[in-house]
């Protein structure tokens, strides 16, 4: 079984998820995103670009914030917690 990873650093805090694949990952990505828009001093009194990609980029060019997407495979574990289940 593979997940997708999305790791936020935004202004020292960490914002970490687990997604089922990539789509739902970036969504909760632009959901950071538009949840901090107004409050981001990099994006404050900058109109948002129509694009979501365009968004996420100048949101994460301030020096304080950076995100991951990435993917892991997670079959052993998935395994284990059967075994422990059906114990």
């Amino acid at each position: 079984m593979r997940v997708s990873v999305l790791v936020i650093l935004h202004r020292g805090k960490d914002h970490i998820t687990i997604h089922e694949d990539d789509v739902r990952a970036w969504s909760e990505l632009l959901r950071f995103v538009d949840s901090r828009w107004n409050t981001h001093r990099e994006t404050a009194d900058t109109p948002r670009p129509a694009s979501d990609d365009d968004q996420v980029k100048l949101f994460f060019a301030a020096p304080d914030a950076s995100y991951i997407l990435g993917n892991a495979d997670v079959s052993e574990l998935e395994a284990h917690v059967s075994a422990a289940i059906s114990g």
